[in-house]
């Protein structure tokens, strides 16, 4: 696996629609890539936040870490894209356990951080494909900080402060999280493909655990297994092994 750099250059909006759209449309005002290599962007508010599918992602104005990076995952071939998920997860999860206890963080798949059943972060992550490759993907990143009311409409979410008692520094805690994912990120890049799908399955919240599930409209117990190689979740249920890819399967 060869991956480009990462979180080299910043570009911050005060406010934006979406930090993943303006980061593509400042890739794509630039005929030469490489220039923006490692190129990620900041706000303060997101007008338009988006999660997985239709999902929108609630913040207040300068409250939480709102960010988007640009990265050219080199080799990687379209069917195992889920490999950028479980990258960007894993970087995630190396920068929350330094405020979490990791005995309570938990990779919610496809890619949310939850502590114990609470949502404190999430993911969207587009990728572009060329021929047999992807070759460029954006990965925005919400973490809820100093977020303390969060509407009925989302139950289980969290937040640092919450979590800790503490108001946060959003500059001081983007320049801890810019350092770790660096730092992780030249060592997660060496590693087997095989390596970061262990990793990332060892972390995946209800591993192992018998739970309820939705699929189709019909609602199952089952067990988590892990993910297959595509990324696909692997559940066990009376006897069977069941495979669904994301939007396929909700957690009751």
């Amino acid at each position: 696996m060869i991956l480009g750099p990462i979180l080299d250059h910043r570009h911050h909006f005060d406010e934006c629609c979406s930090t993943n759209e303006r980061l593509w449309n400042i890739i794509d005002s630039i005929d030469n890539h490489e220039e923006h290599q490692g190129a990620y962007a900041t706000t303060d508010f997101q007008e338009a936040g988006r999660g997985q599918g239709n999902n929108h992602w609630y913040s207040s104005h300068g409250q939480n870490i709102l960010i988007s990076i640009y990265i050219t995952p080199l080799q990687i071939p379209p069917v195992f894209q889920f490999d950028i998920s479980r990258i960007a997860s894993l970087l995630q999860l190396c920068f929350l356990s330094e405020f979490i206890s990791s005995e309570k963080l938990r990779i919610k798949w496809p890619n949310d951080m939850y502590v114990n059943d609470r949502k404190l972060s999430g993911m969207l992550i587009e990728n572009r494909v060329l021929g047999n490759s992807i070759r460029a993907s954006v990965i925005g990143i919400g973490i809820n900080v100093n977020e303390l009311d969060f509407p009925d409409t989302l139950p289980n979410a969290t937040s640092l402060a919450q979590l800790t008692g503490k108001e946060y520094d959003l500059e001081q805690l983007l320049k801890q999280m810019v350092k770790v994912f660096r730092k992780r990120y030249r060592g997660i890049k060496s590693y087997q493909p095989q390596v970061i799908h262990k990793e990332y399955d060892k972390w995946l919240y209800g591993l192992g655990e018998k739970r309820s599930f939705m699929a189709n409209g019909k609602h199952f117990d089952g067990v988590i297994l892990g993910t297959d190689r595509a990324g696909l979740l692997h559940i066990q249920s009376n006897g069977s092994n069941r495979f669904f890819g994301m939007k396929e399967v909700v957690y009751l």
